[in-house]
């Protein structure tokens, strides 16, 4: 079984099964495919909602998404911006959000940065090249 294929509505179901109409444990399992110690799990706690374990997401998908503007607004200026940059972007907007985040050094991790750009793919990270003729001449020389 793949992790977490099952959904909100098939926990609530089972839970409620389980709970109210008094089926055992095990034919829960079997008739919503959700794995035994998930299902356990979720009704002593009373919720069927689905967790990260014991990771949390430090930003909001709003925070994400705001995130994500600023990155390809500036890219759009010609402003690229690289991995550092936006690591000390998400620590400084974590810090003034007053956020609880993971990261440490004043800036986010590597783990973090990998996990953003997977999340949005749309994004892409490098090196900003040249585009001033001035500084292209001047490269040339040197």
């Amino acid at each position: 079984m793949a992790r977490a294929s099952w959904s909100e509505s098939a926990m609530q179901a089972a839970m409620k099964a389980v709970t109210e109409d008094k089926i055992s444990l095990s034919s829960a399992v079997a008739q919503f495919d959700i794995p035994y110690p998930t299902l356990r799990k979720h009704i002593i706690k009373g919720s069927a909602a689905k967790s990260l374990g014991r990771f949390c997401q430090t930003f909001s998908d709003c925070q994400e998404t705001e995130l994500v503007n600023y990155l390809q607004k500036m890219e759009s200026y010609f402003y690229g911006l690289m991995k550092n940059d936006l690591k000390s972007m998400a620590f400084r907007l974590a810090e003034r959000s007053h956020l609880h985040h993971p990261f440490k050094n004043d800036r986010a991790g590597d783990q973090w940065v990998a996990d953003f750009i997977r999340r949005h793919q749309n994004l892409s990270l490098r090196t900003p090249e040249t585009t001033s003729i001035a500084a292209e001449a001047k490269e040339k020389v040197q």
